[in-house]
């Protein structure tokens, strides 16, 4: 009876979790970024950043003007010769290369908020990854639990049929029942348990906490390379952390030559021209020739005297913000590549741990079952031993799904930095 019931709380969990309708943790995934407000805001963050960049260094607009020069009090356009109405036309000449550096800088400004938006979805994904992993180990330690259950169970009504048969004492059946009610207490903290990572995994789906949620689909173990250098050289090509201090640190010190620039004179183009009316009088106050229209060309160059050392102290600035964006890329790199290498020294012990539960262990609990049933057929051993053996199986298994899931959420957390944020975009759907 023990043994069918160790072998069906395995199978039973395992067809419910292979149904057609199951959730995936892909899918988890992929519903995470779609409906989550912080992926949202985001990449509201980065589409302002970039159409930023395309407002940034664009000329200033030419200044058109009209008016009348000159004019009497009488407002007699024609009575003086100076007297004339005017159109002219306005432009500032930029700093040389003030702009383009400044759109430049916009541009790293934009790469560095696309890679923070990169950045959340990643840990979002990795959230989404955990709650799903949580919760799918959560619900196989249950069934651990309360396949323990039921062994407790029996071994309480063993130990009280020897009591009734004076073969035991008061004290195995109150130990017994010990065992039974620790065992239900543990299954009500199990069962909360799975109730909160069901909770979290809702909300971040973007559902109400309580929403029914279908059944979690075989979460086998992942592989992982040998070496941990592959890891760091993933994280070097696609850790969005790197991308954002790198970008942003380019966009200071673009934006500190832009202020160099500023120390430059500006050029101002102005050209008028004036319109006439009347005639030239000649020496007897007869009217002559009409007089002619007149052009005016001016050209004005700013000096940049009392705000140079403003300027200056600016690129100062802007150059101390980049060392800083340098150096905590570089104190980023080291901080990675240490948690890699601890990630993957952990998952090797963990897959090491594994390999010895499932394949000695594990078989060897089951052999000392089989022989203690064989010694129960044979009136050997009692039922509370048998019962026992049962037991240490039933514990050496959830130690095994402990390890699998410790693993699991090891190499989620080792994911983060390695993984290509191309595989969580939404193709352009969701954005």
């Amino acid at each position: 009876i023990c043994l069918v019931v160790l072998l069906s709380i395995g199978s039973s969990w395992k067809s419910a979790v292979s149904a057609a309708d199951s959730l995936t943790i892909d899918q988890v995934i992929s519903e995470v970024i779609k409906s989550n407000n912080r992926a949202e805001a985001a990449r509201c963050m980065a589409r302002s950043a970039e159409e930023n960049a395309s407002s940034v260094g664009r000329w200033k607009n030419p200044m058109l003007m009209f008016g009348i020069q000159n004019t009497p009090t009488n407002f007699d356009l024609d009575m003086d010769p100076m007297t004339m109405k005017m159109v002219g036309l306005s432009q500032d000449i930029p700093y040389s290369g003030y702009l383009g550096l400044q759109r430049r800088s916009a541009l790293a400004d934009a790469r560095s908020a696309e890679a923070e938006r990169s950045g959340v979805e990643i840990d979002l994904a990795t959230a989404a990854r955990l709650a799903f992993l949580d919760l799918y180990y959560q619900q196989e330690l249950l069934g651990h639990l309360r396949a323990q259950q039921r062994l407790t169970i029996e071994m309480v009504e063993a130990v009280t049929s020897k009591y009734r048969a004076n073969q035991a004492t008061h004290d195995e059946v109150l130990s017994a029942q010990s065992s039974q009610w620790r065992i239900e207490s543990t299954i009500l903290s199990a069962e909360q348990a799975i109730d909160a990572a069901r909770y979290e995994l809702n909300t971040l789906r973007g559902l109400p906490p309580d929403a029914p949620l279908p059944a979690l689909a075989d979460h086998g173990l992942q592989t992982f390379p040998a070496s941990v250098s592959e890891w760091i050289s993933g994280a070097e090509a696609n850790y969005p952390e790197f991308r954002r201090l790198s970008s942003k640190a380019e966009s200071y010190q673009l934006s500190a030559a832009a202020s160099r620039r500023m120390n430059w004179p500006m050029l101002n183009l102005q050209a008028e021209y004036g319109f006439r009316s009347g005639y030239e009088l000649d020496e007897h106050g007869n009217a002559g020739e009409p007089r002619d229209d007149m052009i005016s060309l001016r050209a004005t160059f700013s000096l940049p005297i009392f705000s140079r050392g403003a300027q200056k102290a600016m690129a100062r600035s802007m150059e101390a913000m980049n060392q800083s964006n340098l150096r905590e890329l570089e104190q980023a790199r080291r901080d990675t590549e240490a948690a890699l290498r601890s990630l993957h020294q952990r998952a090797a012990r963990l897959s090491q741990s594994i390999e010895l539960y499932s394949g000695r262990i594990l078989p060897t609990s089951e052999d000392a079952y089989r022989s203690a049933l064989a010694g129960y057929s044979a009136n050997r051993t009692t039922l509370s031993n048998l019962l026992n053996y049962g037991v240490a199986i039933i514990s050496d298994k959830t130690t095994l799904t402990e390890l699998k899931a410790e693993l699991a959420r090891t190499l989620a957390e080792a994911s983060r930095y390695f993984t290509d944020p191309s595989s969580y975009m939404l193709n352009n759907s969701g954005r």
